[in-house]
C-alpha cells in the first residue's frame, strides 16, 4: 500500500482559468484596473485605446499617477495569486496612506483582469525614491506549459526612464488581444470610467479618462454623458463648512429652463 504526503502541484493554465471565472468580460476587466489606480491614490488615470477592433494589433495602455509599487511590492504582493494583502485591508477598513480612501478594487484580481483583455502585457511601475521595475508577461506561456512553476515571468529592475524626476505611477501596456472589442463595450466602459470620477475640485479628486486614438472609433462615445456634463444640469447644490464651533450650510436649488412653473431658491 502506498502512502504519500505532498502539496498540490497547480498547473500553469490555472492562472487562466482564474482570470476567466472571477472576471465576467473585458469591460468589467478594464474597470477594475481603474479601480486599482484609485486604490493607488491616483489623481488621474489615462486609458488610451487603439485598433481596438483587431485581435493582432490592438494595444491599451493604462497609466496613473499614484503611489506605484517598489520591487518588494511588485515580487512580494503582485507576483502571489491569493495573497490576502487587499482583503485584509477592506476587512479593516484600512484607508490609503496619502488621499485617505477605502480601496474599491475586489481583493486585488486586476492582474487576472489584465489577462483577459490580452494575451501579452507590460507593467511598468516606480514608487517615491525608487527605480522603476519592469514585469512581462506573455500569457499564452502558461497554456503552453506544464506546471506554474515552469513558466517563469520577466521583472527586472531600471533607471527611471517613464517616470522621470519625482514622478510615480504605474502604467500597464496589454496587447494581443483575446477578442476584438465593439461599439457596445466601448460605450458600457466610457459609462463605468465616468462614473467613478470626482465632480469635485481637491487635491484628493479622482478624474479617469478614456482616449480612443482611432478617428473612426472616436464616433462611437459621441452623445454620451460626461461627468463634466452631469455637473452642469446639477439642480441641487449643498455646501457645508465648520467654523469653530459653528456650522454654516447654504442649500441651492437650480431648476433647468424647460422647467418654467418652478422658481429657483436658496436656503
Amino acid at each position: 500500500m502506498k502512502k504519500l504526503s505532498t502539496p498540490f502541484k497547480p498547473r500553469a493554465r490555472l492562472l487562466l482559468q482564474l482570470g476567466n471565472e472571477l472576471i465576467k468580460n473585458e469591460g468589467i476587466a478594464l474597470f477594475e484596473l481603474v479601480k486599482n489606480a484609485y486604490d493607488a491614490d491616483a489623481t488621474k488615470v489615462i486609458v488610451s485605446m487603439r485598433d481596438i477592433d483587431s485581435i493582432k494589433n490592438g494595444e491599451i495602455t493604462i497609466t496613473d499617477d499614484g503611489s506605484g509599487m517598489n520591487w518588494q511590492t511588485v515580487t512580494g504582493i503582485w507576483m502571489e495569486p491569493g495573497t490576502d494583502y487587499r482583503e485584509n485591508q477592506i476587512k479593516k477598513g484600512k484607508k490609503t496612506k496619502k488621499f485617505k480612501r477605502l480601496p474599491l478594487g475586489q481583493k486585488g484580481i486586476g492582474r487576472f483582469g489584465a489577462h483577459k483583455l490580452g494575451q501579452t502585457i507590460q507593467l511598468i511601475t516606480r514608487r517615491k525614491n525608487s527605480n522603476e521595475v519592469v514585469v512581462n508577461i506573455d500569457w499564452r506561456n502558461f497554456a503552453k506549459k506544464k506546471y506554474l512553476e515552469d513558466a517563469p515571468v520577466e521583472i527586472y529592475e531600471r533607471k527611471p526612464e517613464l517616470f522621470s524626476g519625482k514622478k510615480t505611477g504605474t502604467q500597464l501596456k496589454i496587447m494581443h488581444f483575446w477578442n476584438p472589442w465593439t461599439k457596445g463595450m466601448i460605450r458600457e466602459l466610457y459609462r463605468a470610467i465616468n462614473s467613478i470620477c470626482s465632480p469635485f475640485k481637491s487635491p484628493s479628486s479622482f478624474k479617469a479618462a478614456l482616449v480612443l486614438e482611432d478617428d473612426d472609433k472616436k464616433r462611437w462615445i459621441e452623445g454620451l454623458l460626461s461627468w463634466q456634463d452631469a455637473l452642469k444640469a446639477k439642480l441641487f447644490k449643498a455646501t457645508c463648512y465648520l467654523e469653530r464651533n459653528e456650522l454654516y450650510y447654504l442649500y441651492e436649488f437650480t431648476p433647468w429652463k424647460t422647467m418654467s412653473k418652478v422658481s429657483g431658491r436658496k436656503l
